[in-house]
């Protein structure tokens, strides 16, 4: 498997595909649908482990959730995974410049503590997405996905895109990447209280991964995420427009 190390940044000029290799995916949100994977393996995979999560309880929301939980990482050799970082999906590509492929996963809803008559309460609902990453240069890794299913009735399409690239920290790698999510009426109006289609949030993460055993090893990602809109408007309906997301989890490779 490729190294996810400077060592092995090094050696094959590879940035892009080393921190895509992490497999990090925030797809519980209305924001950081964008999917890091590696091409399919050689052999069938499987990790266990556990993660801890620090989240906003919803989208637009001051308050974070703590959660402890059993985590899982599946991949086949024709491409499909089962993951509670990634979801359920396929990647379809056999090559190692592109990603493309299709997933669906849960996503977290709404409850009335967080809600207003601009954003309605809604339960959790499973999102549909395609995705398409592209290794533009040896240390650049272009991504991009389509999301539907959001919002309260589930009519909610959004497109995200981002750029992401490394960072060499001795023997580690740092990834960092930016993104921008565009969504249409149905997913603004639910997600941020803006009733129309446009641009609703930027982000930037980080994330890295340390192997200490052959068999051990932990990742973490930051996301600083920033809602787009009305900045009085959203005041006046208590969306928080600064969320943050971070998550460690400590796998064992089988």
């Amino acid at each position: 498997m490729f190294s996810c190390s400077a060592a092995g940044w090094r050696t094959r000029r590879s940035v892009a595909l080393c921190v895509a290799l992490q497999g990090v995916g925030g797809g519980a949100w209305a924001w950081g649908s964008l999917l890091l994977t590696d091409a399919p393996p050689e052999a069938d995979h499987l990790a266990l482990g556990g993660t801890l999560w620090s989240v906003p309880r919803s989208s637009g929301s001051a308050r974070q959730n703590q959660l402890l939980l059993p985590a899982i990482d599946y991949q086949r050799a024709d491409g499909l995974f089962v993951s509670t970082d990634m979801g359920v999906g396929q990647n379809l590509s056999p090559w190692r410049q592109l990603q493309a492929g299709w997933r669906v996963w849960p996503q977290f809803g709404r409850d009335r503590k967080d809600a207003s008559a601009e954003l309605p309460v809604h339960g959790p609902r499973w999102l549909k997405q395609v995705f398409a990453n592209v290794q533009v240069t040896d240390w650049l890794l272009a991504q991009s996905t389509v999301s539907a299913g959001g919002g309260r009735t589930g009519q909610g399409l959004s497109t995200e895109v981002g750029l992401t690239s490394g960072v060499p920290l001795g023997d580690e790698l740092l990834g960092v990447g930016v993104a921008a999510t565009q969504g249409n009426r149905a997913f603004r109006r639910d997600e941020t209280g803006e009733a129309k289609s446009g641009w609703s949030d930027t982000s930037v993460a980080l994330s890295m991964e340390h192997r200490w055993t052959k068999e051990w090893r932990v990742d973490a990602q930051w996301q600083q995420v920033w809602l787009l809109g009305d900045k009085s408007a959203m005041a006046d309906q208590g969306v928080h427009r600064h969320q943050h997301l971070l998550t460690v989890s400590v796998w064992r490779d089988f």
